[in-house]
């Protein structure tokens, strides 16, 4: 946590709303949630939101490709889970998993991690 008392997940979120000339409350309204959930997220003192959430706040938001991928990144790492953009991803395409666990360098890393407690 910084000075500012917002988490880093907090801190792009409050940057890119500041961009867009709105207010936080005005995001917050639009994205539909309370103010004090708003100020939970951008304080770290909860996660990032799900990934259904964060959807919304980038179709809000629209940041640029960089900031996309930050802010997702930053999401999962503090909620200890996939980017959001990849979870959806995965879940809509039916042959996403299959691609991956037909993979050659998957397959190597699979049989790594199994056969390390050998």
């Amino acid at each position: 946590m910084n000075s500012s008392n917002k988490s880093e997940y907090g801190q792009i979120l409050t940057r890119l709303i500041k961009e867009k000339n709105m207010t936080q409350e005005v995001f917050y309204k639009k994205l539909g949630i309370t103010k004090p959930y708003f100020y939970e997220i951008i304080s770290g003192k909860i996660n990032p939101p799900p990934p259904d959430t964060q959807m919304k706040i980038l179709k809000i938001l629209n940041p640029i490709d960089k900031d996309k991928e930050i802010m997702m990144d930053i999401a999962a790492r503090e909620r200890k889970e996939l980017p959001a953009d990849v979870l959806i991803y995965l879940e809509k395409k039916s042959n996403g998993l299959k691609k991956i666990r037909d993979d050659s360098e998957y397959k190597n890393f699979l049989k790594e991690i199994v056969n390390k407690g050998e």
